[in-house]
C-alpha cells in the first residue's frame, strides 16, 4: 500500500489523494469507490490529487490501466491536480484509455478542480 491514501466520493466523484508511491493493492480501495458510483450514478468523475504522488510502482500501473479500460465508457471527467510535469504528461496520456474530458489544475487551483468535477 501506499503511504497513505485518502479516498472520498461525492454526489458525482472519487477523489483519490495518495501520498508517497502508489502500489497494486492501492487499487483494492480505488476499485470499489469507483464500480460503487458507477453502479449508482451511471457515470463516474475523477479528482486526482497528486501533488504528492511519487510515482506508481508497475503493479499499480497494471492496475491503473485495468481499472481505466474496464472504466472508459463511464467515465465523464478527470481532473489531475499536479505541480510536476511529469505528472501533466501522464495525465495527458490518460486521454488514450478514456473518452472523458481531462484538464489539470495546479494545487493552488484546487477549488477550481472541485468545482470543475461538480459542475453540470
Amino acid at each position: 500500500m501506499s503511504d497513505l491514501i485518502e479516498i472520498s466520493t461525492t454526489e458525482r466523484a472519487v477523489c483519490i489523494r495518495p501520498v508517497g508511491w502508489l502500489h497494486g493493492a492501492d487499487y483494492e480501495l480505488i476499485r470499489p469507490a469507483m464500480d460503487a458510483l458507477v453502479e449508482k450514478r451511471g457515470s463516474i468523475r475523477v479528482l486526482f490529487e497528486a501533488e504528492e504522488l511519487d510515482g506508481w510502482t508497475p503493479a499499480a500501473m497494471w492496475e491503473d490501466m485495468k481499472l481505466g479500460v474496464h472504466h472508459a465508457r463511464d467515465m465523464e471527467r478527470i481532473a489531475f491536480v499536479v505541480d510536476r510535469k511529469w505528472l501533466e504528461a501522464l495525465a495527458g496520456l490518460s486521454g488514450v484509455f478514456t473518452r472523458a474530458e481531462i484538464r489539470t489544475f495546479h494545487p493552488d487551483e484546487i477549488e477550481e478542480a472541485k468545482a470543475w468535477i461538480d459542475a453540470d
